[in-house]
């Protein structure tokens, strides 16, 4: 049983295999390239064929042996990134958090000087 075929078992989506070898070089451009377009939110058979073509066009990467190999087998939704309306909200939030554990701590440090005295 191939190893794709395990995985898909397991639950995965896809798989992203190649049909021969390619050197580690190529390989990690190809990732980059690849994960660049997953990041943006493209489902991955788009971030595939964008990587495909980015590669295609690069005169250092153009020869097909390089990137023509990989294929996907399934297909899942694209990775949903975090809002960016998220990020101020979560800077409240923390801003609150660390408000409230300096008055609490200014109130403990009053009471117990007033204790003293």
């Amino acid at each position: 049983m191939r190893t794709y075929l395990a995985l898909l078992a397991a639950g995965s989506d896809s798989v992203l295999v190649t049909l021969w070898d390619v050197g580690d070089a190529a390989t990690a451009t190809f990732m980059r390239q690849f994960y660049h377009y997953l990041g943006r939110g493209e489902i991955p058979s788009a971030a595939l064929r964008l990587a495909k073509n980015r590669l295609r066009q690069h005169p250092e990467w153009s020869d097909p042996g390089l990137w023509a190999g990989y294929v996907l087998i399934g297909d899942s939704p694209p990775i949903r990134r975090p809002l960016p309306g998220m990020l101020p909200i979560a800077l409240v939030c923390a801003a609150l958090v660390l408000s409230a554990w300096l008055y609490r701590k200014r109130i403990r440090s009053a009471s117990k000087s007033s204790v003293r005295t």
